[in-house]
């Protein structure tokens, strides 16, 4: 089953939980639903496949929220009323990707469901990259998202903008391809060929023009006022 399909299940799974008050599982598949709309033209094997090979164990284990067991716990159910869909071949296919997710899951039952598929989702980009060497790179959406909305509110405050600028900066999942669509996002349209330091330096400018537009003004005030 693609991830589109699944996808469309369990948003209306995700809804009949958060109804009974089931919020952590309904939340902890919203997560997972995010995942999936980045990587909808993917199967759920495959899927599956890329989540057995990450290995990260360094994520932090959740204090509060939902958790990757309430992911677990999620589709262990859904998998239990899978006879209740319209056809055997859908029912046999949605029970086979849940088990298989499920069995992919194992060893991160106590990680935060969204740490875990931020984390996720940034290996397979970047075993996505390695294996589509010479083609078009594949951008990390939510992750310039993310930055776009930060830098968004931060624009105003000098001090803010320039902190968040060097962990932007610093960033290894901000590559050439990110820091082009993030370019595009916050300043306009961006080349594709434009290298990381030109795009980032085109993402500061915006910032800087600001800053020089207010010291004008504020200049033009003093001459006003004297």
């Amino acid at each position: 089953m693609k991830l589109v399909d699944l996808r469309s299940i369990l948003n209306v799974y995700a809804k009949g939980l958060a109804r009974v008050g089931a919020v952590d599982s309904a939340a902890a598949l919203r997560h997972f639903n995010d995942l999936c709309l980045v990587l909808k033209s993917k199967k759920a094997a495959e899927l599956a496949a890329l989540m057995r090979t990450f290995s990260d164990r360094s994520l932090a284990v959740a204090n509060s929220g939902p958790t990757v067991r309430d992911l677990v716990s999620a589709f262990a159910a859904l998998a239990a009323l899978a006879p209740a869909l319209s056809t055997k071949k859908k029912e046999e296919d949605l029970t086979s990707d849940l088990a298989n997710l499920c069995a992919a899951l194992i060893g991160f039952e106590q990680i935060g469901a969204e740490s875990y598929t931020k984390a996720l989702l940034s290996h397979v980009v970047s075993v996505s990259r390695r294996a589509n060497k010479g083609g078009p790179a594949t951008v990390n959406e939510p992750l310039v998202i993310d930055y776009s909305e930060k830098l968004e509110r931060a624009l105003p405050d000098a001090a803010a903008f320039l902190k968040l600028f060097s962990e932007l900066t610093a960033d290894e999942r901000v590559q050439q391809a990110e820091a082009v669509a993030l370019a595009t996002r916050f300043m306009g349209p961006t080349s594709a060929r434009t290298s990381r330091p030109k795009a980032l330096a085109k993402i500061k400018e915006r910032h800087s023009s600001l800053m020089r537009a207010r010291a004008s003004a504020r200049a033009q005030a003093g001459k006003s006022a004297a």
